[in-house]
């Protein structure tokens, strides 16, 4: 057991030693576990149990370090590209999550990664509560952190805010801004309306301007320990609404054009159904400009507007991508990001068809597009010979 008791700077520095190291640890947890309940089924002295639950706690904690650290690893190694696939130019990409590790591991790791101040704080808890710190208390820590978080932008508007996390469904960036909420385009695969009828009661889903949000960017610090990670200065504004659509007034704009000007150590990413408003604008270099293209009636029109936009990213979100689209000029975009339909309360989850979402990587790649496949995207090929 002395060998699990070990510094964080002492861990196994491979992916495939660390995973082994946290299975053993998590056995060596589960004894020490056993022996207090026998300490306790057999009324042995109290300092006999105190001694078996700190040299539990120990193990926990280094446990808990131990997972962080393979999530850092795996959000760096989980995938990658080895050429192309057979007759095509799109790129084969393959899992590399070591031998055991599953996907919700591998979720489960990068959530504690992202969250190490939360670790902490859990551990101390434990200590003051005498209990033994677990993923799962963590998980829940976590869980509870953002859901406060969100109320509490909502109903304290005077306090300081600051942005919010975002999850694996918006993986390009690392955080969200709603200084805007609602829409009113009526897609039924929306989730943030599920969202925003959960959380907001008053005004549920309704176009609201919330101006005390827009000190979030001024107040937001990123943790120095995720100074260097990829997308941590990217934000996406107003994932709970469409900021350009034809509803929403000018007055809204302005002020959050101005903030995006004054804050440049953000880089902002902001998506519409209406790019024909976003024609006028003079982008700042810290802005990147995307229209969402699901269905191809909306190509056309994307096509034309994004010739007029001057910004430094202009890009394409083909999410959910619900039919085969065919664009006559992709050049005008810098970026295609390619994604499924994730479920809501109006409509299920569904997967595009694969040769769907073969055609458009091969226009972006002749366009010289970057691509982005979201997690949520699986085609695969699994073809029978009859």
């Amino acid at each position: 057991m002395n060998q699990l008791i070990l510094k964080k700077n002492q861990l196994p520095i491979k992916t495939e030693d660390l995973f082994k190291f946290i299975l053993v640890g998590k056995e060596k947890l589960r004894a020490q576990q056993a022996k207090i309940r026998a300490i306790d089924k057999v009324g042995m002295a109290h300092a006999a149990k105190e001694a078996a639950l700190t040299d539990a706690q120990d193990i926990a904690d280094i446990l808990l370090d131990a997972e962080a650290k393979l999530g850092e690893m795996l959000a760096e190694t989980e995938r990658k590209y080895v050429g192309s696939l057979e007759g095509t130019n799109v790129p084969k990409q393959v899992k590399t999550l070591p031998s055991g590790i599953t996907k919700k591991d591998s979720h489960y790791a990068q959530e504690l990664a992202r969250n190490k101040d939360i670790i902490e704080e859990v551990k101390q808890q434990a200590r003051e509560e005498g209990e033994i710190p677990t993923r799962t208390t963590v998980l829940k820590a976590i869980k509870k952190k953002k859901s406060d978080q969100l109320r509490e932008n909502d109903s304290e508007p005077n306090k300081g805010t600051v942005f919010n996390a975002t999850n694996e469904n918006i993986d390009w960036a690392k955080w969200s801004w709603n200084p805007v909420t609602g829409c009113r385009h009526g897609c039924k695969y929306c989730y943030a309306r599920d969202i925003a009828n959960r959380y907001y009661k008053k005004e549920k889903f309704e176009p609201t301007f919330r101006s005390y949000r827009l000190k979030a960017p001024f107040n937001t610090q990123i943790p120095s320990e995720r100074k260097n990670e990829m997308g941590i200065h990217n934000v996406f504004v107003c994932s709970m609404a469409d900021l350009f659509g034809n509803w929403v007034p000018q007055e809204w704009i302005d002020p959050i054009l101005k903030v995006v000007y004054e804050t440049p150590q953000w880089n902002y990413i902001f998506l519409t159904k209406n790019p024909e408003r976003m024609t006028d604008i003079a982008w700042p270099d810290n802005a990147w400009v995307g229209t969402t293209i699901d269905v191809q009636s909306r190509v056309k029109r994307a096509e034309k507007a994004f010739k007029n936009i001057k910004a430094k990213v202009k890009f394409v979100s083909c999410e959910p991508l619900s039919e085969n689209l065919d664009f006559s000029d992709l050049t005008v975009f810098n970026w295609v990001i390619i994604g499924a339909r994730s479920k809501s309360t109006k409509a299920p989850a569904m997967q595009p068809r694969a040769e769907w979402v073969f055609n458009l990587m091969n226009q972006a790649y002749e366009s010289g597009c970057k691509i982005y496949c979201k997690p949520n995207l699986k085609a695969l090929i699994k073809e029978y010979p009859f």
